[in-house]
Parts: C-alpha cells; structure tokens; sequence
C-alpha cells in the first residue's frame, strides 16, 4: 500500500472529528481545490456564535499539530491490510463522488478497482422466500457473467444469496457493510466474507472496531446504491430496509428496478408498491438483457450456453432431466437457461420443458 498524502491524511482526520458529518464536509468543500484550503479559509473566517468559536478552536488545533488521529490509524491500518480511500485518492469510486454526502474515509479490503466496472445492486429482504432466493443468485450470476460488479450488504437473506450468484460465477462482487471491516456481522456470515475477501470487496465507512448498530445500516445503504448505476429490489416486505435503499437509488439519480412475486405472499407487498410508484419491472430473466454486456465475462456466458443447448433432448428436457444428463445442480441449470433466454436460443414451455427456440 502506498503512503498517505497529507490531503488524503487531513481527510481522514476530519472523518475522525465529531461533529463534521459527510454532508457538512463536501459543502465545505465544494468549489474549493482542496480540503486543506477549505480548512485554512474556514480558520480565516471571523467566528461570532460559541458554536463557530469552539469550531475555529477545533482547526486551529488540527492545523497546528497536524493530522495525528489519522497518521496513528493509517499505520494501525496497514499492519492489518486494510486500506483506506479518501476523496483526494485516485480509487475512490467515481459515482460516489457525486454524492452530496459522499463518505470523507472508506475502509476496505479486498481489490477497490471492481468498482471500476459497471456496478449493479441487488438487495431485498433478510427473510427471503426460496422463489426470491432462487432469483437473487440467477440475476446475480447473469449480471456477473456480463462483467458487472454485484453490490450488497453481506445481510441475510437477498443480500447473501446476490454475493453467491456471483461468486458461484466466478463474478465480482463487493460487500458494503454496516459496521468495521474487522467485525463479522452477522456472525454466520464468515465463511462468506471470507470468499468475498478472496475476490472480491469489503468497504465500509466505519472505522476498524465499531460495532454493528441499528442506525449505522441506512447510512451503508447510501453507499450500496451510491455505488450503483442501479438497485434491483428482489423481495421486499412493506417495512424492509431494501426499500431505504430504492428511496435513496432515487434521489442519488440511479435507476430502481423489481422482481415481482406472489400476490398472497406480504414478502412482497414493499417491491409491488416500488413498482406502483414506477419501479421498472423485472418480469424474467428475458429482461436482464436491459442491462447490456460487453464485460470482461462474455466469453463464459457464450461456453455456459454451448453444454447446456448439447444437453437438451430433441424433444426438450425438463430441469430435473438435465440435472441427471450434466451432473450439474439445479442452480446452474437455472443460470445457463437464463443466459440462453436471454440469447433466445432456448425457450421454457407452459410444461416447464427446456426446448431449443425453433423447437417451439
């Protein structure tokens, strides 16, 4: 890792100051040339209130012995491999650079420059259905496999099965957490974490040590959809936490789209009313085309479809019978019949029969 500039020091710094939330930091600086002269032009200022007198106190103090919290935490950092981006380094992500609360401090571990590719969401409820389940890993794989980068929570449920898709993808995916990089929540997510630190991204805005917290979560959820040129909502209750992160896709300027579900199922109830409120829907995996190709993982989509069209009997197959006839399992059948529907080399009959298009 290379060594901290002083902005990217005096960044940290602030992020380490109470009192200077995100919002108030890029005000501060915005039309400035960086945080340093925005620091030394707020000290310039004349401070009337108390709240402006301790304010320049803080400064001066800042200024004067210069940004030692932050130059203790980026060593303490680098002994554990955690990186560190601030807004003045080259890696931190571009979309979130446009945020009008972009993070001052983004911890990490993993490989940053995945957010480079396009980046696409895909959260929903913790207590998730084996249908939204099952549509959360198929996407998830479909989108990787485009070379899109899978963004979630590491939550339960929606979140979980959105990493796997695209893990069992050998896709890249990135986990924005809700607590410091080095806390496992929730704990039975280590073995997870694990594979997503293996290839992928760990990011969060929390310092090393803090603690998962009930408020900390919206905050992360900002960051999801910060990410993001959009946020595929799979399964939401009416009071999900996924539907914080449809409302802030939506006033960050990205795209919301929704899997829809059950009509009796309540799993549902907060995706159909995103969709009521103009969610684009996502009425099957036909429609993942939407979201384009063209990503480094073209070439195994194509090698994906060739065993399975091989697979198919003249007469077409059902899932089961191509589980038997490949020896693969049932979500990598689900995955290759999406990449072939959306080719539209293969159909799916009324009978859940698997054909070859100009069989139908």
């Amino acid at each position: 890792m290379q060594a901290p500039s002083t902005e990217e020091l005096y960044w940290l710094e602030m992020a380490l100051t109470p009192g200077w939330s995100p919002r108030r930091l890029r005000r501060m600086t915005e039309g400035k040339e960086s945080l340093t002269a925005a620091l030394s032009q707020r000290l310039a200022a004349s401070a009337r209130t108390e709240k402006e007198k301790e304010e320049k106190a803080q400064l001066e103090r800042i200024l004067r012995q210069g940004p030692e919290k932050a130059e203790a935490l980026w060593t303490a950092c680098q002994k554990e491999k955690i990186g560190i981006l601030t807004p003045a380094s080259e890696a931190y992500p571009r979309l979130l650079r446009t945020l009008p609360d972009s993070p001052p401090a983004l911890y990490y571990k993993g490989n940053p420059h995945i957010l480079k590719n396009r980046c696409m969401a895909v959260v929903g409820s913790r207590r998730c259905t084996t249908y939204g389940a099952q549509a959360a890993r198929v996407i998830a794989g479909v989108l990787s496999a485009a070379g899109i980068t899978i963004v979630s929570g590491l939550a339960r449920g929606i979140d979980r099965c959105g990493h796997e898709g695209a893990l069992q993808n050998g896709g890249d995916t990135a986990a924005v957490l809700g607590c410091g990089i080095d806390i496992c929540y929730p704990p039975e997510h280590r073995r997870l974490k694990e594979q997503i630190l293996e290839q992928g991204l760990l990011l969060t805005e929390f310092p090393p040590g803090t603690a998962a917290k009930a408020a900390h979560f919206p905050m992360r959820n900002r960051i999801i959809s910060g990410l993001c040129e959009g946020v595929i909502v799979v399964e939401a209750g009416e009071r999900s936490g996924s539907l914080i992160t449809a409302d802030m896709a939506l006033e960050q300027g990205r795209d919301v789209y929704c899997v829809p579900g059950s009509f009796f199922s309540p799993a549902n109830r907060g995706g159909h009313k995103l969709l009521q409120q103009g969610a684009a829907l996502l009425a099957g995996p036909e429609d993942l085309a939407v979201f384009g190709g063209g990503g480094p993982k073209e070439e195994k989509k194509e090698k994906e479809g060739h065993w399975l069209l091989q697979a198919v009997a003249e007469f077409g197959s059902t899932p089961e019978e191509l589980c038997l006839a490949t020896g693969r399992s049932p979500e990598e059948i689900q995955q290759a019949v999406t990449f072939l529907q959306i080719e539209r080399k293969i159909r799916v009959g009324a009978d859940q029969r698997i054909m070859k298009a100009q069989e139908l």
